[in-house]
Parts: C-alpha cells; sequence; structure tokens
C-alpha cells in the first residue's frame, strides 16, 4: 500500500474516532506496539503525555506576544472575524507591519480560480475549471498553485489525475 494511502488512513481513522492530534510515523510510534505488534494507544499516551505542560507553556506564550485581530483578510476566503493575530503592543518593536508602515493590501484570486471552493471543501483541486490548463506550477492563477505546498500543487505533482478525471466523469 502507498504510503499516502496509509497516511490518509489514519486520517480517516482519527476524524471517526473523534480524536485530536498529530501522530508521528518515526521511532516513538513503533515502540508504542507490545511484543505482537498490536497498537497500543495508552503506551503512545505514556511516552507523549509527558510533554503536555509544554502545549499549555506555549499557548501562554503565544497568547503572551500576540492578539487577537478584529478581522482578516484570507486570500481564496476573503474576510474572517477573529481570525488572524497580531504582535501586542509590548512587542510593536517587532513588529514589521507597525515599523515599515505596510499597507492593507487586498490581493483577489482570478475570477476563474476557485481556490475558495477548494478551501471550504466544496470541491476538490482536480475540479477547478482551471486546475492544470490555465493553472499549473509554471503558470499559477491561485494561492493553492502558488506554493508547492499548496493543495492544487501537491496534487498537479503527486495525484493520480487520470483516475479523478475518470471517477468524476464516470461516477457509474
Amino acid at each position: 500500500m502507498k504510503k499516502r494511502h496509509i497516511a490518509l488512513r489514519r486520517c480517516t481513522w482519527r476524524i471517526n474516532s473523534g480524536g485530536v492530534g498529530v501522530r508521528n510515523s518515526g521511532d516513538k510510534n513503533r515502540r508504542a506496539r507490545d511484543p505482537g505488534g498490536i497498537h497500543r494507544p495508552d503506551l503512545l499516551e505514556e511516552q507523549f503525555g509527558r510533554y503536555g505542560h509544554n502545549r499549555t507553556a506555549g499557548l501562554e506564550a503565544v497568547a503572551r506576544v500576540f492578539e487577537l485581530r478584529e478581522f482578516f483578510e484570507w486570500r481564496g476566503l476573503g474576510s474572517i472575524d477573529h481570525s488572524g493575530v497580531r504582535i501586542r503592543e509590548a512587542y510593536s518593536h517587532y513588529d514589521a507591519e507597525r515599523k515599515f508602515d505596510v499597507p492593507a493590501l487586498r490581493i483577489a484570486d482570478p475570477k476563474s480560480c476557485q481556490c475558495g471552493e477548494v478551501l471550504k471543501g466544496v470541491i476538490k483541486p482536480w475540479q477547478c475549471k482551471v486546475f492544470g490548463s490555465a493553472c499549473k506550477p509554471e503558470t499559477p492563477l491561485g494561492a493553492l498553485m502558488v506554493s508547492s505546498e499548496g493543495a492544487c500543487a501537491a496534487y498537479y505533482q503527486y495525484g493520480d489525475l487520470a483516475d479523478r478525471t475518470r471517477v468524476t466523469t464516470n461516477p457509474g
């Protein structure tokens, strides 16, 4: 089975079980199995549980330095209230927005681009009208194709597009 299928299976299990968190596929997880090779979540928690205090300290540090913005303009999604952060006044000497008087720019994707729908999960990247034709990594139109980590760029680079096309055009 391909690695990405295993990762997707694990993500699906995590969502269906109602759990939250990150699972590292490294050595620590291999040790979280009993001698018979059966996954033991209790052993995993035992190994990673001791780091819980670091999460609290990290959240406190973030809250000390940052505050919520009243609104923030997200490319592909538009303005969403209380969804972004800014540096608090006490740390303003580190704030590039204040130091360099950065203008509030609104960067909109072209009308043909459907990044917002992809981000919201309404459509898959390959279902976008311009995916793979006008919008490619060499000539990106939207934010999700600009970055190599963007969903569209990743599907373009690693997705099995021939299978996806058959599935979406021939549902029966």
